[in-house]
């Protein structure tokens, strides 16, 4: 297989996407991150630092992409590209931001990059993708889901980098597929949510009795799958179905707007959101792993 590195200048990303987008498209749940990204203008406000596609003869096989500071997506390589890929990318390293996909995928560059460099890979956390079966909102809920507006942003931001917090505690240094929604610095109030209405974003706010409890956020769809992430209540609303009714909201919406199939993910470790998302008609669809190469010097975490 030949692996070919593509500019990131306007050209060669236009170039790469002709290429790669067929590839990544053939299965939109898998390579949602990549997917729902790349729908969004300038990439989610993300500058692209690595576009690669993997060739047999004049078949484009495999594709595979990095926004600056995020991890390596790598869903969209086949497993049999694996040494090829991590020969072309060479001996940058990568422990500050690793690499994420579907596990067959992951595990193989995973190891065929341990293989070359020495890196130890460290899986940092594994993800459950579900996709929608059937919708079934949840019975008995107190309250209503609407539409963020401007006004809610000082509240939004502060749940924001309270998500964030919650997955950082969880998972150091953790490359979060929905982690572009909370910044390290924190998103700008006054803006944050005409930013994400520019993006294309849906950010839905759980309402009871007049008091907002809970938030989830929409995106896409692109190849005909949105994905919603993160839903977020606050501790002191939860234990009331609020991130039920907020994920069930924002799946309607969704499915509304013209999405064939949602997807979302979670963390396999957390025991609620698995049973939620089961009960509101959501199934398991495959494991992703975010890993971490740590070099041969350093102490893996």
């Amino acid at each position: 297989m030949d692996v070919r590195l593509h500019d990131t200048d306007d050209a060669g990303t236009e170039g790469w996407r002709r290429l790669a987008l067929p590839v990544l498209e053939s299965d939109p749940h898998a390579n949602t991150v990549a997917l729902t990204a790349l729908a969004e203008p300038a990439g989610g406000g993300h500058g692209v630092d690595t576009l690669l596609t993997v060739h047999d003869r004049d078949r484009v096989v495999g594709a595979a992409l990095r926004f600056a500071g995020f991890a390596l997506l790598v869903s969209g390589l086949p497993p049999q590209a694996a040494a090829a890929v991590a020969d072309t990318l060479g001996d940058t390293p990568m422990a500050d931001r690793g690499l994420f996909g579907a596990a067959p995928a992951a595990d193989a560059f995973a190891a065929a990059r341990s293989a070359r460099t020495g890196e130890t890979p460290v899986t940092d956390v594994e993800m459950r993708l579900w996709v929608l079966d059937g919708l079934v909102p949840p019975a008995g809920v107190g309250g209503t889901a609407r539409a963020a507006v401007d006004g809610d942003g000082p509240m939004l931001a502060q749940w924001l980098r309270a998500f964030a917090a919650d997955v950082a505690v969880d998972h150091p240094g953790r490359p979060d597929p929905d982690g572009d929604e909370a910044p390290a610095d924190g998103p700008d109030p006054a803006t944050l949510v005409a930013e994400h209405r520019a993006m294309g974003r849906d950010v839905v706010v759980w309402e009871d009795a007049g008091t907002p409890v809970a938030f989830a956020v929409g995106r896409g769809p692109a190849a005909g799958a949105a994905r919603i992430g993160p839903v977020y209540t606050p501790p002191e609303h939860r234990g009331h179905g609020y991130a039920s009714a907020v994920t069930a909201a924002a799946t309607a919406r969704a499915l509304a707007a013209g999405a064939r199939d949602v997807v979302l993910f979670t963390d396999v470790a957390a025991d609620v959101p698995n049973r939620i998302y089961a009960r509101i008609g959501y199934v398991p669809a495959g494991l992703h792993r975010e890993v971490r190469l740590v070099p041969a010097h350093a102490p893996a975490r």
